[in-house]
């Protein structure tokens, strides 16, 4: 979000299958740290360099875990290394993972069949507005 309102939006079926939810949250927040380090390149090159950790919210606890800890597990040990990319930006600070509930998630009136009331209230939420 810039200026209130999305700069960047997308939805695609995943390319690869999950062996858990935690593992397809983690592959989502991968492609979604992609796109914010594009859109960070492009802001420097406009003379607009942002010095600090641009927030990645996920509404997954466990993959915002598996983004911040490096050590191994069950859990992701089955995982291709191009999904750890996302850790390296993490502990670099370019990246910074936060939980945000399910009912606070500002996209899901693009991705999700929602009733009146909840499509309205994430279309604000998202800087989208009728008026």
């Amino acid at each position: 979000m810039v200026g209130g309102g999305p700069v960047s939006w997308r939805s695609k079926k995943q390319s690869e299958t999950a062996l858990s939810s935690v593992e397809s949250e983690y592959m989502a927040m991968f492609h979604a740290a992609k796109e914010i380090i594009w859109l960070r390149r492009l802001l420097k090159e406009i003379g607009h360099e942002q010095t600090c950790a641009t927030p990645l919210f996920s509404d997954s606890k466990g993959a915002i875990a598996m983004a911040r800890n490096a050590v191994l597990h069950g859990l992701n040990k089955q995982m291709r290394i191009k999904w750890h990319w996302l850790r390296k930006e993490v502990k670099l600070g370019t990246l910074d993972p936060i939980y945000v509930k399910t009912q606070q998630q500002p996209a899901d009136f693009l991705t999700k069949r929602l009733a009146e009331e909840p499509h309205w209230r994430c279309a604000r939420m998202a800087g989208m507005s009728l008026n």
